[in-house]
């Protein structure tokens, strides 16, 4: 049986080159001694994780960061020597799970609880090996992480474990992203409480990495704002940032990795009053030249940008017209001069002078760049 070829105009491109630059950018503007932590998670946000880390390597990063011991496990397995942080809770299974997984492969795991503990120093017994843990400490996210008041009674723990190193403690700023007087009061809060439990600790043993700055902080530090220069510290974690979607203004020339593009399969007139796509909720108010488009929800082409999305061809912005289906959708071409079978519409990236962002397309959508750049689905090529 002749095997067959997955062939689609559809295609996601991302350029790595652009990740190591963006890097290359925070590690410019940091302190020498503060760290860049590359945060890969979710196949770096999309963009494809072995890669993505290997560029932000190659900018400037000396660490890694996951959301998964698995994650951790294929970046080592495609050779990548960097230390590697699980930001997760570890998982414990009799059978032999992650915990062990991570020692074996030397991954640095989030800790927050004595059975952690426990699993990891018996297995890197087993095993002859010390095995790094970060402490996470949580001041107002509310998700993972001991209250500050634990914090010196729980390192003291860690410290009593023979196959067990205390090589960080971090917290997670739940609202750096935002720009009121009000979230700023909050987040000062968050990373005054975490310092007060954690530099005692760090004055006895300098070598901890302390650190609490996500994408936003960090831009946010690096512009010398309030108080955010001071939270930098050891190490920033920097994530949608490096592939080029700032969560907060900034003056970072960042650009964005990911190009996600498709080509036109149908072109056609419509008259006045024509309905277009399922339900029949669009009706065109005249004439009307329609491109139809190979994609849908199911490639990650949200439903609910449904009457909001755009598309650019030949350089010009198009309007989605009618419900977005399955596999399909349609554009509004009538202004564009000379639209054929074949041509390239651009969904997310740049044409011509003009660029769809993430964060835009997450506004059509009702969401966020993160989940805009996690959506593409697997039957989308990846180039």
């Amino acid at each position: 049986m002749r095997a067959m070829t997955d062939y689609r105009n559809t295609t996601l491109h991302v350029d790595y080159g652009v990740i190591k630059d963006n890097v290359r950018l925070f590690r410019e503007r940091l302190s020498e001694a503060a760290r860049v932590c590359a945060v890969v998670k979710a196949n770096a946000y999309g963009h494809g994780d072995v890669a993505a880390a290997k560029a932000a390597v190659e900018g400037g990063a000396s660490f890694l960061a996951v959301a998964l011991a698995r994650e951790g496990i294929r970046l080592r397995e495609h050779d990548i020597a960097a230390p590697i942080l699980i930001l997760g809770s570890p998982e414990q299974s009799a059978a032999g799970g992650s915990v062990e997984e991570a020692v074996a492969y030397g991954l640095t795991q989030t800790v927050f609880h004595a059975d952690h503990l426990f699993h990891i120093d018996k297995y890197a017994a087993e095993i002859g090996k010390v095995a790094d843990v970060h402490i996470k400490v949580d001041t107002g996210m509310s998700r993972i992480g001991i209250p500050p008041h634990e914090l010196h009674e729980f390192a003291e723990l860690v410290a009593s474990y023979s196959h067990i190193r205390l090589a960080g403690i971090f917290t997670h700023f739940a609202v750096s992203d935002e720009l009121s007087a009000e979230d700023n009061t909050f987040t000062r809060g968050q990373f005054e409480a975490f310092m007060e439990a954690a530099e005692p600790i760090k004055r006895a043993n300098p070598e901890i990495i302390l650190h609490c700055c996500n994408s936003a902080a960090a831009l946010r530090g690096i512009a010398g704002e309030s108080f955010f220069p001071s939270a930098l510290q050891d190490m920033a974690r920097i994530g949608i940032a490096m592939y080029g979607a700032p969560p907060v203004p900034t003056a970072l020339p960042l650009r964005q990795a990911m190009r996600w593009a498709t080509r036109v399969t149908m072109v056609k007139d419509v008259y006045g009053g024509c309905s277009v796509s399922y339900g029949r909720t669009y009706k065109c108010d005249g004439d009307t030249r329609v491109a139809t488009l190979p994609l849908g929800y199911a490639d990650g082409y949200h439903r609910a940008m449904t009457g909001k999305a755009q598309v650019l061809i030949h350089g010009q912005r198009a309007p989605i017209i009618g419900r977005i289906c399955m596999d399909q959708c349609m554009a509004d071409v009538s202004h564009i001069e000379g639209v054929e079978i074949g041509d390239e519409a651009v969904l997310l990236g740049r044409q011509g002078d003009d660029e769809i962002r993430a964060d835009e397309m997450g506004r059509w959508a009702d969401t966020i760049s993160y989940e805009v750049f996690c959506g593409v689905s697997s039957r989308v090529p990846r180039v």
